[in-house]
């Protein structure tokens, strides 16, 4: 199933920031501040994105934590690296070997990462 609004969601973490903001919507997120990546010579890569919200007229970073990365495209950087319509699939039911979500923008699909685990550490 694929979705946008973090409430229909089952991602760990997802209280930090339905407590304060009960509708968010990944749509929301228009740039990436921070992308970091950790290769550790296995198959658990972990990705750390720290991306800018703009929700009901105020500002956030959220922290997003993917853990068991098996496929990263980013897209171009010009100047920045911009998202739009940033979605998240579960695709436990995919049969796909060590991949539990995907995490793409919905049309160009210019940013896509396949992942065991998604979590949200942060949202200031």
């Amino acid at each position: 199933m694929s979705t946008h609004r973090l409430s229909e969601m089952r991602i760990e973490g997802r209280e930090i920031v339905l407590q304060k903001e009960p509708l968010f919507d990944f749509h929301r997120i228009r740039s990436m501040r921070r992308v970091t990546i950790d290769f550790d010579g296995s198959d658990q890569t972990r990705l750390v994105l720290i991306a800018r919200c703009e929700v009901n007229m105020s500002s956030y970073d959220l922290t997003m934590r993917l853990d068991g990365v098996r496929q990263l495209v980013l897209p171009e950087m010009d100047p920045c690296f911009n998202v739009s319509e940033m979605e998240i699939l579960d695709v436990r039911d995919k049969g796909l070997e060590g991949i539990n979500f995907e995490v793409t923008t919905q049309y160009d699909h210019s940013f896509r990462c396949l992942c065991r685990d998604l979590s949200l550490v942060g949202f200031e």
